[in-house]
């Protein structure tokens, strides 16, 4: 990267935390650690400082980070690309095409490289794919993109590749950033002295894209491969000669020999193992010969003849450069990389993101949840009704096929607005500032700091963060970095947290969800540190980074990349939730005693495996009555996202299946079932919201006071009752889900002690209602039930007597009309979720379309257009979708209410606010879900480590992730069970002990590797 003997470079700044240091040499800005800079011999200078198809035509794009190659590559291709992995290694390979002047092109984007020096195959796996395929011959040109701004700096890689004799074209990219440097460069006079064909364009600018397409088809037919020759020192044009004669002799591996003569004097191993053993003796004489002539090793001579030579050809092309002066690249470092701010303003920057992936996410969700229900659930749904289709076949299609598409659409919003921002970090040059700011910390990790960059993708997903590892030089950094990904919380996981965020935490969600995002980096710190001081001791090493200038994000690259990475997702994803959608409904309709029959869920296979796994998880909150939180996790190992859809589904088969108190007792009505869902539901459910009629038909309705009496409950009845609830279950969770199973609702009375509401919305004080059980007993299992998210004994009684009236309304209304009983629409459940829990169509939707279809349609009813007329209103439902966009990011600036979501998960919050054990089982639910990983983690693991490694991290995920949560749950509860939450603590922690103890007895002790004082990148 330039640190070559005689190089001058100016120091710029020192980072936030003191170190690295920024320099600027050969007109690139680079960070480097000072420490390892102090390793360097260096002579102060007093001078003023400066800041397809079968027959389509391959092209290979190589260049430097960071220096318009990606922004190449999307211009040329747009959104026609396909990414994969290279042959044998899991670094991402970028396919695209594009037609031009009726022929194809076929666009490989290789890697991001600053030379192609690869001393060690295993720890320089970008360098290793670029040579392979340039030297492969498969690519019909080569086009090298170089930063015109950095010319100097990106001639190095330039040179290195017209010596293999490829036929290589450069493009020159005339960077339109911030520093408005759109350097007057003579392109005729690059052309001139490479000898190869050259184009100066701003692949930013359509207009000048196309014309670049234009010169690529004339350099497709008059390619040659490049005869371009650099003069070395006499020492090294010598043993190159001879060696370049015996090579010639004795190898016919189609190589060009001046080149691998060349490779062999600079130490390459690939070289070497291209020639025969005699060759190799040759070059070690060689060597050992002009370093006895020179005082200086062939590699450095040689890195040193590439720089004079692009020093030479820089000044001549850029000879009209303008005057030293501070750029806006350099007044916006001041603030972004100042010591005291840098930090500061980093935080910033990820909260931001993650604030608006949040808000704008809720405010897009609505339309795609209407609009893939209605294409994917409920149109299938209805067409099938139909046609008369059997109801196994609307099953597999609606409920299975339609709900797995349902789910995975549900997560478009969230995941595609972080990706987008993502994205714009990347192209604006803000994420390599990141890198710089963070350095220090990632050193006392014992990590090089672009070690940070595979952490911020994880945010996006950990298997590309996996993936980004491979760029980091020493096998062992690759390890650590790897161990740290899973800690990062992906897309998946963040729509998990939105759900419980919303269900607990409505007010400060993007608080709780951002703290979950710091505790999973503190993790990853804490496994780093293990690895440092045991199984993986640190090796110093010289990390160097380019800073780039910044620019305003372009939208079509941000779009593009977006895109990109958004589809992957989406179809990483759909591959996992669509047959786990399948299998919990298989799982759930097949019983315990083997038979298919309709039965509640309590009684299926589903339900068995997942209550004997439960009571291992009960030290961090989760009891056996809320046994679908542990068969979340099991299907969450596919993906997190899955977790939501899981809860979703089986909470709701719970609530279609919930068997009333009294088996004499008439069951209630869908609308009583409604309130009753309701008022046990917390403010951030406020979704759920039951309809009330209208003053005028209150006023026509029977009195309250008789109609409610009908069918109401003495007090020793209500007594008994109450009794067999709370005897029945085992905590405050469990009594309030039995509770709402049993169609009653729990208020907030006086002195915020807990009221009974029944279906007939009488009140019953849980204090003196429970037989045998005082107060006090009552309060302490209460303790830890939140009151506040109830509503009044006023309002629940009154939502419960207006859903009676409701239905009694209704009833009438259709013994008038003479037709069969059904439940109106208005009176239906209408199960409205909150902002983040993704629906699950019910088959109670396609019953009520059958009845609506088959009803006659009398003299007075209310005209529709044809197709609502059968129960289906294409037109309106695609209308109410589009509506909520607007209406939604409106209410972002404050203006109106947003559009909450209907569709059928069915009081997943009110599920989950009951099921688990208050905020601390809940937290204590994430802390688990935070750290263990999903097969495709895993699978990328041993895909970059060994099994070895991979069981290691799935073992220590698990640890930490179970430890970590058991902590959480019993500290948090400890006032409750005090004797056995200290046994859990003290046994946590002397696993912790134990565990790092025997990390560091087996691994090797600290070593410290000195640094180069010569070091070439």
């Amino acid at each position: 990267m330039g640190l070559t003997p005689g190089a001058e470079f100016t120091v710029v700044r020192v980072a936030p935390l003191g170190d690295p240091v920024e320099i600027r040499v050969r007109g690139a800005d680079l960070s480097l650690r000072s420490d390892e800079a102090s390793a360097l011999m260096v002579e102060r200078i007093d001078a003023p400082a400066t800041l397809e198809p079968e027959n389509a035509v391959t092209i290979a794009i190589v260049g430097n980070p960071n220096c318009g190659k990606t922004t190449l590559f999307n211009g040329l291709t747009g959104a026609h690309q396909r990414v994969g992995n290279w042959g044998g290694v899991t670094v991402e390979k970028k396919v695209g095409a594009f037609d031009f002047a009726g022929r194809s092109y076929r666009v490989v984007d290789l890697p991001g490289i600053y030379s192609l020096d690869a001393h060690d195959e295993a720890s320089s796996v970008d360098e290793s794919i670029a040579r392979d395929y340039i030297l492969s011959g498969e690519a019909d040109i080569v086009i090298n993109i170089i930063d015109a701004s950095n010319l100097e700096h990106g001639l190095y890689l330039t040179t290195q590749l017209l010596e293999m004799a490829a036929p290589v074209a450069v493009v020159l990219n005339v960077m339109d950033d911030l520093d408005e440097r759109e350097a007057r460069i003579d392109a005729e006079a690059v052309r001139r002295r490479l000898d190869r064909p050259v184009a100066a364009v701003v692949v930013t600018r359509r207009k000048q894209l196309d014309g670049l397409e234009a010169e690529i088809e004339r350099w497709v037919r008059e390619r040659t491969p490049s005869s371009f020759s650099l003069d070395y020192p006499p020492a090294i044009e010598n043993a190159i000669a001879e060696l370049a004669r015996e090579i010639g002799a004795t190898q016919s591996s189609g190589l060009d020999p001046r080149w691998l003569a060349l490779r062999l004097l600079e130490g390459d191993g690939f070289a070497a193992s291209k020639v025969a053993p005699q060759i190799r003796e040759t070059q070690a004489r060689l060597v050992e010969k002009i370093e006895s002539e020179t005082q200086s090793d062939p590699d450095t001579l040689i890195a040193d003849a590439r720089y004079r030579f692009a020093h030479g050809l820089a000044e001549e092309a850029l000879a009209a450069r303008p005057a030293t002066r501070v750029t806006a690249s350099d007044l916006i470092d001041r603030l972004a990389l100042n010591r005291f701010l840098g930090i500061p303003i980093f935080l910033a920057v990820m909260y931001c993101l993650f604030w608006f992936t949040i808000a704008l996410g809720r405010a897009f969700r609505p339309f795609f949840v209407m609009m893939s229900e209605t294409f994917f659930v409920e149109g299938p749904r209805y067409l099938l009704g139909e046609i008369g289709s059997p109801k196994w076949l609307t099953a597999i299609q609606a409920d299975g096929l339609g709900n797995g598409l349902l789910q995975v659409v549900t997560f478009i919003p969230i995941i595609g607005f972080l990706y987008l921002f993502v994205s714009m970090l990347e192209e604006s040059g803000y994420m390599s500032r990141a890198n710089f700011v963070m350095d220090r910390l990632m050193k006392s990790l014992g990590l090089p700091g672009n070690a940070f960059i595979p952490m911020v993708v994880g945010f996006g997903c950990n298997v590309p963060a996996i993936m980004a590892t491979r760029t980091m030089e020493r096998p062992r950094d690759r390890i650590v970095a790897v161990l740290m990904s899973p800690f990062m919380s992906c897309g998946g996981r963040l729509a998990v947290y939105t759900v419980f965020a919303a269900a607990f935490f409505p007010l400060h969600g993007q608080l709780v969800v951002f703290g979950i995002y710091l505790l999973g980096i503190l993790f990853a710190m804490l496994t780093s540190l293990l690895m440092k001081f045991s199984l993986l001791p640190e090796e110093r090493s010289l990390h160097v980074l380019t800073l780039p200038s910044y620019h305003w994000p372009k939208l079509r690259n941000v779009l593009i990349n977006s895109w990109i990475r958004l589809k992957m997702f989406l179809f990483k994803v759909g591959r996992y939730i669509i047959p786990l959608v399948f299998l919990v409904k298989i799982l759930s309709a097949w019983g315990t005693d083997g038979s298919f029959d309709r039965r509640p869920i309590e009684q299926s296979m589903l339900a068995a495996g997942g209550r004997a796994i439960t009571p291992i998880l009960a030290p961090m909150g989760v009891t056996q009555d809320n046994w679908p939180a542990t068969v979340a996790l099991l299907t969450g190992v596919l993906h997190k996202v899955v977790i939501v859809s899981t809860l979703s589904s089986i909470y709701l088969e719970q609530a279609q299946h919930a068997p009333s108190v009294s088996p004499e007792r008439p069951q209630e009505t869908p609308v009583a079932a409604r309130a009753a869902a309701t008022n046990v539901s917390p403010p951030e459910a406020k979704a759920i919201e039951a309809e009330t009629p209208s003053p005028e038909s209150r006023s026509a309705e029977p009195p309250k006071r008789e109609a409610e009496r009908e069918g109401a409950l003495d007090e020793a009845e209500a007594k008994a009752r109450i009794t067999a609830l709370w005897r029945g279950a085992a905590s405050a969770q469990a009594f309030a889900a039995a509770v709402a199973e049993a169609k009653w609702s729990l208020a907030r009375g006086d002195r915020r002690d807990l009221v009974l509401i029944d279906p007939q919305g009488d009140a019953h004080p849980l204090v003196g209602s429970v037989e045998g059980v005082g107060a006090k007993d009552i309060r302490k299992r209460m303790a830890r039930f939140d009151s506040k998210v109830l509503p009044s004994v006023d309002v629940a009684q009154e939502k419960a007597r207006t859903a009676i009236a409701e239905e009694r309304a209704r009833a009438a209304a259709e013994r008038a009309a003479a037709v069969p009983p059904a439940p109106a629409h208005a009176a239906e459940p209408k199960h409205e979720a909150t902002e983040h829990a993704p629906p699950v169509a019910t088959e109670q939707a396609h019953e009520r379309h059958r009845r609506q279809s088959a009803a006659p349609s009398g003299a007075g009813a209310h005209q529709t257009s044809p197709v609502a007329g059968k129960g289906f209103d294409l037109r309106e439902r695609l209308y109410r979708a589009a509506m909520t966009v607007p209406r939604n990011l409106v209410a972002l600036v404050g203006i109106g209410e947003p559009v909450r979501l209907h569709g059928a998960a069915a009081g997943l919050a009110p599920a989950l606010a009951t099921r688990f054990d208050g905020k601390v089982g809940a937290l204590a639910y994430l802390v688990l879900l935070l750290c263990y990983p999903c097969i495709a983690t895993t699978a990328a693991t041993a895909r970059e480590t060994s099994r070895r490694w991979t069981g290691f991290m799935v073992f220590w995920t698990l640890s930490l992730g179970y430890g970590a949560a058991v902590l959480f749950y019993q500290i948090g509860t400890f006032v409750s069970h005090p004797s056995s939450s200290a046994a859990w603590i003290i046994g946590v922690l002397a696993y912790f002990v134990l565990l790092g103890a025997g990390s560091f007895y087996v691994g090797p002790h600290p070593k410290t590797v000195p640094s180069n004082a010569h070091v070439e990148v």
